[in-house]
């Protein structure tokens, strides 16, 4: 709470393990062992960023043994090293990103996708949220000929949209929904009904449509009803 207080953080420290070498009185030592025991570093004097700060630690026995039964004959590493940096939150932006090959018979409504995040709260070392310029989600379009809404995990990436090591980076939310509508387009044949009249007659009177086809998306269902043409 001490480094939180300051809003900083630990990003690397060189051991978690250390070896010691203890003696006292045998019934004290034999209720000791690794599960038990362990060593706890004082982290009160750091109030600034830093890297390689050597820092002693104590041991920390069960309770039934107190500390001045037993000595520290060796201890190995004599120091721990802790690099330091600035804790940040900030918000990034969410962007997806489309790949595969698209169906020439259906229409995919990217622009008005739907994503119950648009941005990520990202928390970490300073050094490395910095980096992070945008969340990317990634979606094959690759066979896909229906609408979808589907979960997804983001990738966060650098300005070039290079991923960043967020190994040390936490967020508020794992996954993002995406909600995207997709329609099969028809060709349908225009035909005109002509109601004649004036001298102006089926035998006399020449008809042509400019374009003679349109293209249209929609459902399965309504594209059905509508057949091969339009009058």
């Amino acid at each position: 709470s001490i480094l939180s207080d300051q809003n900083l953080m630990i990003t690397n420290m060189s051991t978690e393990t250390v070896s010691l070498r203890l003696s006292g009185a045998r019934s004290d030592l034999n209720k000791l062992d690794a599960s038990n025991l362990s060593v706890r570093v004082d982290l009160s004097k750091i109030n600034e960023p830093g890297e390689r700060i050597a820092l002693s630690y104590t041991p920390s026995y069960p309770s039934g043994v107190s500390n001045d039964d037993i000595v520290v004959e060796e201890r190995n590493p004599s120091v721990i090293y802790v690099d330091v940096d600035y804790r940040r939150n900030r918000e990034i932006p969410v962007q997806v990103k489309y790949t595969g090959t698209r169906s020439e018979d259906h229409l995919y409504d990217t622009e008005n996708v739907v994503l119950d995040y648009t941005s990520v709260t990202v928390t970490g070392p300073a050094s490395v949220v910095d980096q992070i310029q945008v969340a990317v989600i990634e979606v094959d379009l690759t066979d896909r000929v229906e609408s979808f809404s589907e979960s997804l995990r983001y990738t966060l990436c650098d300005e070039n949209e290079e991923p960043v090591d967020a190994a040390q980076i936490t967020t508020n939310v794992e996954q993002i929904r995406v909600d995207m509508q997709i329609q099969r387009i028809q060709e349908l044949e225009l035909v005109a009904d002509v109601i004649y009249g004036g001298g102006a007659t089926e035998e006399n009177t020449s008809v042509k449509i400019e374009p003679a086809t349109i293209r249209v998306s929609g459902s399965d269902a309504l594209l059905a009803e509508l057949g091969e043409t339009y009058t």
